[in-house]
């Protein structure tokens, strides 16, 4: 049988931490960061700088986030797998 659901993933516990830690450091440093003062936006109106990659395994999920600049970190919990 096959299950029609969409696939939902969630920043959680270590995941989220570990990209709230990045996130703080990284958006000091990131040309593409907008804090709400530039007359535009550089990474869209719409945003768009982070991209967030979710890679299904047998054992869980590698969690990838992107920055529009290029800089990315893997937030994946494998205490947790």
């Amino acid at each position: 049988m096959e299950d029609n659901k969409p696939k939902t993933f969630v920043l959680e516990g270590t995941e989220l931490a570990k990209f709230r830690a990045w996130e703080t450091e990284h958006d000091k440093t990131c040309r593409y960061y907008d804090d709400g003062t530039s007359p535009e936006c550089p990474s869209g109106a719409i945003g768009g700088r982070l991209t967030y990659r979710f890679t299904p395994t047998g054992l869980g999920h590698i969690i990838v986030v992107k920055c529009l600049c290029g800089e990315e970190v893997d937030i994946t919990d494998f205490e947790n797998w």
